[in-house]
């Protein structure tokens, strides 16, 4: 057995997940073959050698193991009268009764309960496995995935919601759980040649060169939770801790509080949590104020849009109660005295003093506080 085969098996293993899926699986009259510990393991196995993540690859991983591994993970099983090496489409039939035991009664884009604990069960048996760092920080982000499905005609297409609110520039939704439109009579039926095996999937937008542009793509947004270095602490392996992917329908920042929440529930310790300005931009309620109050600290990018103007004032801001003109930071309690520390400098940019400063800027800080 060679190391990473040994590696990924002690991974699915410690999670306890395979035994777990396969009690949900109906028992036929003939054993099946193929166990979910080895699809997994094939799974597994296909994406560290790099492999897209289609089936006939998982399949071509299980047959490329050594013979003596495919004889005990029954990929080559004795049968009646002669050997019989494992068919894809043996693989496709236990894979469709799992997902079917694990997707949700009523599709909607997001995972199913039971995925999501498959999930969090098989990222944190690979960090007891791998070794936990000693870190209680961690760092979040999305990144578009496209769907391997062809997109709607261009009728039902104009019929699903469309998700501005996860642009980074774009003011989100109070909320990511809008009812969907009925389909219309040309998505339910399709001609042939616009038939589409993925209807969870939807359009998004993705950044592309340039921070401030954005394009549209088919598919899903994929979170990573990453555990990063304490601060003044030593470095540490940087392993993604959880990981979630929900359609572009559904906001990104407020799909990840439950999985975060999860983590605390089952006394995982997060101290400080990193975040670009995707997520910043958003309603306090669906992600600063829940991860708050779990006890993490949120240490965000500012949003271009909370960054104050940018003409002869040359980009003021304020953040956290302080007010920041370039290098020189005056908080609202010198501001008030009328305190000259560094005031200087800040007396002649601005041409009316700090106190001009605290005015012209405290709405705007009253608004941005709170997702900050």
């Amino acid at each position: 057995m060679s190391a990473q085969l040994e590696r990924v098996e002690r991974i699915i293993d410690a999670s306890e997940v395979a035994g777990r899926i396969e009690a949900l699986l109906p028992i036929g009259v003939r054993p099946r073959q193929l166990q979910a510990r080895t699809l997994l393991i094939g799974m597994v196995l296909a994406m560290l050698q790099g492999r897209d993540a289609l089936l006939t690859n998982v399949h071509e991983a299980l047959l490329e193991l050594p013979d003596a591994d495919r004889r005990r993970l029954a990929v080559t099983a004795d049968w009646k009268d002669a050997e019989h090496q494992l068919t894809y489409r043996q693989l496709e039939y236990t894979y469709r009764l799992i997902v079917g035991k694990l997707a949700k009664e009523t599709p909607d884009g997001s995972p199913s309960q039971a995925l999501s604990a498959v999930l969090d069960r098989l990222l944190e048996a690979s960090v007891t496995v791998l070794g936990e760092p000693d870190s209680k920080s961690y760092a979040v982000d999305w990144t578009a995935h496209e769907a391997w499905s062809r997109p709607p005609p261009k009728q039902a297409a104009q019929a699903e919601p469309q998700t501005k609110p996860a642009a980074d520039h774009c003011q989100p939704a109070a909320t990511d759980t809008d009812p969907e439109p009925a389909p219309t009579a040309d998505a339910q039926q399709q001609p042939e040649g616009h038939k589409r095996r993925d209807r969870e999937a939807s359009w998004g937008h993705r950044t592309v060169t340039h921070p401030a542009e954005n394009e549209m793509f088919f598919g899903y947004y994929l979170q990573a939770l990453t555990t990063v270095r304490d601060e003044h602490g030593p470095e540490v392996p940087e392993l993604a801790r959880r990981m979630h992917l929900a359609s572009c329908q559904h906001d990104p920042p407020a799909q990840i509080v439950p999985v975060i929440a999860r983590m605390h529930q089952q006394g995982i310790p997060i101290s400080d949590l990193l975040a670009d300005s995707g997520y910043s931009y958003r309603q306090p309620q669906t992600f600063a104020l829940p991860i708050r109050q779990l006890g993490a600290q949120l240490i965000i990018d500012l949003h271009p849009n909370d960054r104050g103007t940018h003409s002869t004032q040359q980009g003021a801001i304020t953040c956290n109660g302080n007010l920041l003109l370039g290098d020189i930071v005056l908080d609202d309690a010198h501001v008030a005295e009328g305190d000259d520390r560094g005031g200087a400098r800040s007396n002649e940019r601005s041409g009316s003093g700090a106190g001009a400063w605290r005015v012209a800027f405290e709405g705007h800080a009253v608004a941005a506080r709170e997702r900050y």
